[in-house]
């Protein structure tokens, strides 16, 4: 089984270091896993169409399972393993961990320095079934299936609700118990929240109905978009 790691990636000046880390981190822990960056190329960095890039170039590259990670985010080893496997086995979408801790800029600062300790950051991580997105899992036949992270959501925001709600009604989902750090950055571009929160309704609205989400989903790229108008 070939495993790989996905990120949609924009170098910026204030991320950087927290990329570094987490590309450091897994390349570490797992020597043999293949790294694929994703970046649109468009004025304003669109999330989704980076995360698609970066999912075709390791589904190019031959991966069985590739873990979508944000360029901040770091789960547990025991996490990543048994997210690729649970994934590849029962082919359905894995978010890898249940416990987060949203790391302050002083806490970044010592993994980026030193690495994850995981005892360390044990007082502030937190049980959120809300949180859907920053590791998930998925096959070349669950992404192709539910087509992909949706283009349509400009900026940051909702993107990751509504994918984990389309591969849940579509191909179904699981929830790992584990846990993850996301490390300190600035403000993302949520300029576009309202558009976005209209266009995440629409996938609220098919939660549990396979055949209206599957057309939903079916607009999802950008190319798809073009050739309609």
């Amino acid at each position: 089984m070939k495993i790989g790691i996905a990120m949609g990636w924009r170098p910026q000046p204030t991320r950087i270091y927290a990329w570094q880390a987490v590309c450091s981190h897994y390349a570490k822990e797992f020597p043999d896993v293949e790294f694929f960056m994703g970046d649109y190329p468009s004025q304003e960095y669109n999330y989704s169409a980076s995360r698609n890039i970066a999912m075709d170039k390791a589904i190019e590259a031959g991966c069985d399972v590739v873990m979508m990670s944000d360029a901040d985010f770091i789960i547990e080893t025991a996490s990543f393993i048994e997210g690729a496997m649970t994934c590849y086995k029962d082919q359905k979408f894995v978010v890898g961990y249940d416990q987060l801790c949203l790391a302050e800029e002083e806490m970044s600062k010592r993994i980026v320095e030193n690495g994850v300790n995981w005892k360390m950051i044990a007082s502030q991580i937190e049980v959120n079934d809300l949180n859907v997105g920053g590791a998930v899992f998925l096959t070349p036949l669950i992404y192709q299936t539910i087509n992909g992270w949706d283009e349509r959501f400009k900026n940051w925001g909702y993107e990751d609700k509504a994918i984990y709600l389309a591969a849940s009604t579509i191909m179904g989902s699981v929830k790992l118990k584990g846990k993850a750090v996301a490390l300190h950055h600035l403000d993302r571009n949520k300029s576009d929240q309202q558009k976005n929160a209209n266009l995440y309704f629409q996938y609220e609205i098919r939660d549990g109905q396979r055949k209206e989400m599957i057309e939903l989903v079916a607009g999802n790229k950008i190319e798809t978009q073009v050739k309609a108008a």
